[in-house]
């Protein structure tokens, strides 16, 4: 699965209907592309190419090498190959005339189409983590008050869970149970009007079990999230940020760093 880091999302190019995105500002081949044959604002049918890029930069550049022993026609057939990919990249419009063109090369791209509003707001937001806000600007808000039921988003107490795809139940479990002991003591503690909001399961950078995030007001479980009582209060800890963040007033958070 190709993720790209939170901060790669800062790096794109965009049209109505094609969104690709770079790992860094000098990157010339984008390692997501975002395509429809709607405006991606009203789209309810999304193709996403996951672009294998190391792997690409890799034939371009053996491609171009004098491999020893090498025989002269498929030298010269890798360069025309290469040449051509390349040129799917020149613009966004390339892209999209270039959309069916991606299925013919698996090495070096993955293609994934997702149906239906709500679906695509999960599998960017907890699969590919692409941030809340970066969706609404790009896609636009998703309402969620008809949604019908989905495997991989889930309703628990006043809050909303998402899966990443095709995760197995047996991993699911240990999440669910650590989630159900974190809502037990907010409520025992009288704080169970903060457990609410998305949760999503979704990789972690570093070695944290849990996140918050003041912008999205979302909490993230890492996918490998034992059921333990270190885990239990380290998402209780991440609660306390939200509650920070979301509860108290700007009088009561300067208290607060006053007493650091």
């Amino acid at each position: 699965m190709q993720i790209l880091k939170e901060v790669a999302y800062r790096y794109f190019k965009a049209r109505p209907n094609c969104l690709a995105f770079y790992a860094g500002s000098s990157s010339d081949v984008p390692s997501i592309i975002f395509m429809s044959e709607k405006p991606l604002m009203e789209t309810d049918k999304l193709q996403i190419v996951l672009v294998y890029t190391k792997k690409l930069k890799d034939f371009r550049m053996n491609a171009y090498s004098k491999v020893v022993g090498g025989k002269a026609n498929d030298i010269a057939n890798n360069i025309i190959l290469s040449r051509e990919i390349y040129s799917y990249f020149i613009n966004s419009d390339q892209m999209v005339q270039s959309r069916n063109k991606f299925k013919l090369y698996p090495q070096f791209f993955r293609t994934v189409e997702i149906v239906g509003r709500e679906k695509i707001f999960k599998y960017l937001t907890t699969d590919l983590k692409m941030p809340v806000i970066g969706f609404d600007r790009w896609f636009g808000p998703i309402d969620f008050s008809h949604q019908e039921s989905d495997a991989d988003v889930m309703k628990f107490y006043n809050a909303r869970i998402f899966f990443p795809e095709q995760m197995r139940e047996s991993r699911r479990k240990p999440i669910l149970e650590v989630l159900n002991n974190v809502h037990a003591l907010l409520t025992k503690a009288g704080l169970e009007r903060i457990f609410h909001g998305d949760i999503r399961v979704t990789p972690i950078n570093g070695k944290a079990i849990g996140q918050y995030s003041a912008k999205t007001k979302d909490i993230r479980v890492e996918p490998n999230t034992k059921n333990s009582s270190m885990v239990i209060y380290t998402l209780i800890h991440e609660y306390a940020h939200k509650y920070y963040y979301e509860y108290m007033s700007q009088q009561q958070q300067n208290a607060v760093k006053e007493q650091k």
